[in-house]
């Protein structure tokens, strides 16, 4: 009785073959659009040309923070343990797709960001933590900056918004926890 026995190249390309899709490169350079919106009440619409920038930067919102409406026009966030400032890895560029023109974009190599968006027109910052998945080519985001104001920090989404020069009028109740936040 005759036994069949696989040649050993054979084998060898068919085992080559199999594992070929268990190497997968994984990376994370990504195309991020950053959409900016502005909100008055219900409605809302883009913001002119050129009014808003956008910075990226290697660093957490844990660790890291903007200090101001001038670091963040500067494109600098501080270190809360250090005190030590970053410069941006990458400033978005304009970026026109489909009629939109105030869009900006950059090129992100790696796993997370801290991004910063500010509204020159309004004095207005906002910063979120980005999260870039694996082997994703391409990241829209968009970010909103509401122009009705109750406090210097609103959460909006996944962004934290700022407004350095909010003062409440006169006889307005601030929340406790406004007043708390402002006096850091």
């Amino acid at each position: 009785m005759k036994t069949h026995r696989p040649k050993p190249l054979l084998s060898l390309l068919l085992a080559a073959a199999l594992l070929t899709g268990c190497f997968k490169k994984i990376g994370y350079d990504t195309f991020y659009v950053l959409e900016p919106w502005t909100q008055d009440g219900a409605q809302r619409f883009a913001p002119p040309f050129g009014t808003v920038r956008a910075y990226a930067f290697a660093a957490d919102t844990t660790y890291w923070t903007v200090r101001s409406y001038e670091d963040a026009v500067a494109g600098a966030i501080t270190s809360v343990r250090t005190g030590e400032r970053m410069e941006p890895l990458a400033e978005g560029e304009p970026y026109v797709i489909d009629g939109n023109e105030n869009w900006l974009a950059m090129q992100l190599d790696g796993p997370r960001f801290f991004i910063l968006a500010v509204d020159l027109e309004h004095r207005l910052y906002a910063y979120t933590e980005q999260e870039m998945g694996e082997n994703l080519p391409r990241l829209f985001a968009s970010v909103v900056f509401p122009l009705v104001w109750k406090n210097k920090r609103v959460k909006n989404g996944k962004w934290i918004v700022c407004n350095d020069f909010y003062e409440p009028e006169p006889g307005e109740a601030q929340p406790s926890s406004a007043r708390q936040k402002t006096d850091l």
